[in-house]
């Protein structure tokens, strides 16, 4: 005979439809009330992720978390996810939602001495492939889950095995109906459910989203039910599974509210800006760290990820949370990449100080040339180039100075182009870009010289016109009519990576809500960007750029196209100023030939180093597309400095 495992549970949200004070003084609430309700129903048992609530509770109430200790060490309160909260699965980076074990598990283990075995995502909107090696490589083999529902993801299990691609996989199961079963009637309907599928089921009781848990009144009413049942916790019922039988899927767990994924775009920049940065900052810092013996900042570090991790909570990050609740995230996401900026500043500074820049040569006693660089003669302003990644990057830097000449490490001039700067401050208007080279987790010094003549010959890489541009390895054509990509390709592989069809859509969305609940497209085409015109705004020995101006109504797109001398890369700045109502924009790129692509952001670091031992850093970041047949093995990554 099957069993119905009955899940006391309360599903909250601390952000949503209220702020995260709120939401915090509902998780206190609510473990309250679940403790008190163990008192006087000694069968019942309680089921709870995210160390975020935990962590509340232990700060806030030391005498209510050393009562939940003694409820998990007795076995009634079981502790799952071992994920810091529950996060949309989709936007973080893999990075991230290893941080969430790391940081999690081992907060448990210290803690109640124990880590979670059953992974635990229940109302997150979809679940990325990847996740299955995730919860295996941090000690999880089983998952709960309740979105996407059958009828939205065109499979009917309840229990199943999910497999990533590397063949790791846990044992799931898809939460029936609701995550918070709040009346007999619904645990009826899952007790039918079991029997018709003949598997064994749980039902989650609680009331949830805004805290509760089991009440009193429900907890009567399910004892009072004519069904075999039984109160127990997730861990029980994967361990009483027979998975040998279990169906497999592999892939993705797709999809509920696709609306959410293009809602609220400053939430998704800033957590991929704030991972990206922390990265890099960590693997700087473990740089330092390693060459100079300066101390890693753990703790910053750790206190910057858990402003990420909760900021990814799937009703955060899915942008579909109240207003005043983003100004919340937003000063989360500057402490975090405060910190991470400043770590990054630091380490570069301890490596660049340990660079002999000087060699025998004497320096002067008194400011020369001008008071940014006090530049040497025959040596020039080091510029020291960090790159934070596993893999080489050849990627362009601009330097806040105009140069006459650049050297590389060994001495050989390389070219460079005048840029316009940030800055505006009579003459000085104007900066320098360069094309770089560094290896993995490496830094490399080039020379900027103010006064000493190139002796490179004026040559210029680039064909030229208002709507292409031609290097030694691409060739780009923009239509006269949108400004989209009309073809590009490339010469070295002799592949025609798009030929025609790229567009700027609008779609309709007059029936659709922010969630798009249940909706698979995002409406009818009803217009595209057109009426373009076009300006050559760059052109240079580095870099050539085109910007191409469309219009739709009261809306104008504007996107700056640059090619580098040599590169791979077509890198496209897209600034939109948008007055439609009721309307989605969105860019196709219909591929010509079988192609990879992939879209990476990619960040770079550099300090310019004065008097050959001070130095100042600047940091940047930019998102690229690669296109061809495969993606290269050590990626190209230009950098304009716009971005």
């Amino acid at each position: 005979m099957k069993k119905l495992y009955m899940i006391g549970n309360a599903h909250i949200d601390p952000v949503w439809l209220w702020r995260w004070q709120e939401g915090f003084s509902e998780i206190l609430a609510t473990f309250r009330s679940v403790l008190d309700r163990m008192k006087e129903f000694p069968e019942i048992k309680f089921t709870s992720a995210c160390a975020a609530y935990y962590e509340l509770v232990e700060k806030l109430d030391p005498e209510m978390f050393e009562e939940i200790r003694e409820r998990v060490k007795e076995g009634r309160w079981c502790i799952v996810g071992g994920w810091f909260l529950q996060p949309d699965c989709n936007i973080p980076a893999g990075e991230s939602l290893a941080r969430h074990s790391l940081i999690s598990q081992r907060y448990f283990k210290e803690k109640f001495g124990k880590t979670a075995t059953v992974g635990y995502n229940v109302d997150s909107f979809g679940h990325n492939a990847s996740i299955p090696k995730i919860l295996t490589q941090s000690g999880m083999d089983s998952y709960v889950f309740m979105r996407p529902m059958p009828k939205e993801q065109g499979r009917n299990e309840h229990l199943f095995r999910w497999e990533s691609d590397d063949g790791s996989s846990v044992a799931a199961y898809r939460i029936p109906f609701l995550y918070n079963c709040t009346t007999k009637e619904h645990v009826l309907a899952v007790n039918d459910l079991m029997k018709e599928e003949g598997v064994d089921m749980m039902a989650f009781y609680g009331i949830g989203n805004h805290g509760g848990g089991p009440s009193i009144s429900l907890i009567d009413e399910i004892n009072r039910l004519d069904i075999e049942k039984l109160h127990a916790d997730p861990e029980e019922f994967f361990r009483a599974v027979d998975k040998t039988s279990l169906p497999t899927l592999n892939g993705e767990l797709q999809h509920h509210a696709r609306g959410c994924y293009s809602a609220t775009s400053f939430v998704k920049a800033a957590n991929r800006k704030a991972e990206n940065t922390l990265l890099a900052a960590e693997r700087l810092a473990l740089l330092a760290s390693k060459l100079t013996g300066a101390k890693y900042p753990k703790k910053k570090f750790k206190k910057a990820w858990k402003n990420i991790l909760f900021n990814q909570f799937h009703d955060i990050l899915g942008g579909c949370s109240i207003k005043s609740a983003y100004k919340d995230a937003a000063y989360l996401y500057g402490e975090a990449l405060s910190i991470a900026e400043q770590e990054i500043y630091f380490a570069m500074q301890k490596v660049a100080w340990n660079i002999d820049t000087q060699g025998d040569a004497e320096l002067p006693s008194y400011v020369k040339k001008n008071f940014k660089t006090w530049e040497h003669d025959s040596l020039g302003v080091p510029v020291t180039v960090f790159n934070p990644h596993a893999f080489p990057v050849k990627a362009i830097v601009t330097v806040n100075e105009t140069a006459s000449k650049m050297t590389d490490a060994d001495g050989r001039e390389i070219p460079t182009q005048k840029v316009r700067g940030e800055q505006t401050e009579h003459a000085d208007k104007y900066a320098t870009a360069f094309l770089c080279e560094v290896a993995p987790l490496g830094y490399t010094t080039y020379r900027l010289f103010t006064e000493k003549k190139s002796e490179l010959p004026d040559t210029a890489p680039f064909t030229l016109s208002e709507t292409a541009i031609e290097s030694s390895r691409l060739v780009l054509e923009l239509n006269r009519e949108t400004g989209d990509i009309l073809r590009l390709y490339d010469k070295k592989k002799n592949i025609t990576l798009i030929n025609g069809g790229c567009r700027a859509i609008l779609l309709d969305e007059s029936d659709c809500d922010t969630w798009a609940h249940d909706k698979t497209y995002l409406g009818e085409t009803v217009g595209v960007f057109s009426d373009a015109s076009f300006a050559i705004i760059e052109s240079g020995p580095v870099r050539a750029t085109i910007r191409a101006t469309a219009r739709f109504g009261r809306s104008t797109l504007t996107r700056d196209f640059s090619l580098t001398d040599g590169g791979d890369t077509v890198t496209v700045k897209t600034r939109v100023d948008f007055h439609e109502k009721h309307r989605t924009l969105k860019f196709t790129f219909p591929l010509h030939e079988k192609t990879v692509t992939a879209a990476t952001m990619f960040d770079i670091n550099t300090a310019i180093m004065r008097c050959l031992t001070k130095n100042i850093a600047m940091f940047g970041l930019g998102l690229y597309i690669y296109a061809g047949e495969d993606l290269p093995e050590e990626p190209k990554n230009p950098m304009t400095e716009e971005q």
